[in-house]
């Protein structure tokens, strides 16, 4: 991927966060490159999100076999939707990705959250500022997730209680399935480093591809994320860096065990299990690039392979709200000491969407 991304996606990326007021020009320009360079490219208006924003489908490439990519569906993770349209202009414009686009057929959901990504249009920055993230950012809150919202297709996609953005996406991705590969394009706003999440079906069978977006990772001057949640949610740690990906079954445990059965009523299929559930083997994975590294190569070191419990992960944690409470009355100069504490700095857009790319790229070819 040398020549990854194309030249509308290097230097500030302010212009490219994917709201109503850049889609148009954006998906304009992928069509108008494929025609040019006659790669077979197809834009679907695949529905309408609550408040009424069009949902984008792309179909990029003409091979046997399916590849499916969702980004955005949490609302304060920018970085997935910019990388998803950043693959589909570098697949129909590189002769590199000549090769992927003659064995593959791309199916692109480039912003399945469009209302959330309106909603934290006002913090996006390139570089990002922590404190303008912690003061504006919109996320919705658990049981109204995008990601754990779709319809399992074995009961029909007009399920009762699933959002127009999720009936609307596994209609479009229906048309293309059975899938080879999925990933669904997420970050993380503070992590140790960069964290990948793969299908517990495909852990024995990845162990390639985990060393090498270790080395990718390596290569972009991030460092692995690692924590050990026990099975929570379905996170089982692999390795360093690596953990399985969540499930709606694991989501749905950990509301009853609170007690909350309205709660975990609330969640269905993730984009994963979705792609599963439309027919064969798929790979499916999960990008967690964090917007905000915290750590430093002591931390890191004390760390422990397998970690401590008692990571800087877990101690940062539970001083959020109060960091979020001094950014949003006034406390900057307090909160700013406290992020120089946990040695935190901002990772550059450009980083984060190449290492996503990487992990789709790499996905793909150990599917081969």
């Amino acid at each position: 991927m040398q020549d990854f991304p194309s030249e509308a996606w290097r230097g500030n990326l302010g212009g490219c966060f994917c709201t109503d007021a850049t889609m148009p020009s954006i998906m304009e320009r992928i069509m108008t490159t494929a025609a040019r360079r006659g790669v077979p490219a197809e834009l679907v208006a695949a529905g309408e999100s609550r408040q009424g924003r069009r949902l984008h489908g792309l179909r990029v490439g003409c091979g046997p076999r399916n590849v499916s990519l969702t980004a955005g569906a949490h609302s304060d993770e920018p970085a997935g939707p910019m990388a998803a349209l950043a693959l589909a202009e570098w697949l129909a414009d590189s002769p590199a990705a000549r090769h992927l686009i003659e064995r593959f057929r791309f199916h692109i959901c480039p912003n399945v959250n469009p209302d959330g990504a309106e909603a934290n249009r006002a913090w996006f920055a390139d570089p990002q500022d922590p404190l303008e993230y912690l003061r504006l950012a919109v996320r919705e809150l658990p049981g109204d997730d995008v990601e754990f919202g779709y319809p399992d297709p074995r009961d029909g996609i007009s399920a009762d209680g699933i959002r127009p953005e999720n009936r609307a996406i596994a209609d479009f991705l229906s048309g293309g399935a059975p899938y080879v590969f999925h990933a669904s394009l997420h970050s993380m706003a503070f992590a140790e480093g960069a964290w990948f999440l793969i299908g517990r079906e495909w852990v024995a069978r990845t162990k390639n591809l985990r060393r090498r977006l270790a080395e990718a990772a390596t290569a972009a001057g991030l460092p692995l994320h690692d924590v050990d949640r026990h099975g929570e949610k379905g996170f089982t740690r692999i390795e360093k860096g690596f953990c399985t990906t969540p499930t709606s079954a694991g989501m749905k445990a950990f509301f009853l065990i609170k007690g909350d059965e309205s709660m975990a009523a609330r969640f269905n299929l993730s984009s994963m299990e979705l792609a599963q559930a439309l027919g064969g083997d798929p790979l499916v994975m999960v990008s967690e690039i964090p917007l905000f590294v915290i750590g430093n190569e002591e931390t890191l070191r004390a760390r422990g392979d397998p970690p401590r419990e008692d990571t800087l992960f877990r101690r940062f944690q539970p001083r959020l709200p109060r960091l979020r409470a001094l950014a949003c009355g006034g406390g900057e100069n307090e909160a700013r000491a406290m992020l120089r504490q946990f040695s935190c700095w901002s990772v550059p857009f450009a980083v984060q969407l190449r290492l996503i790319a990487n992990m789709v790229i790499m996905g793909i070819d150990a599917c081969g």
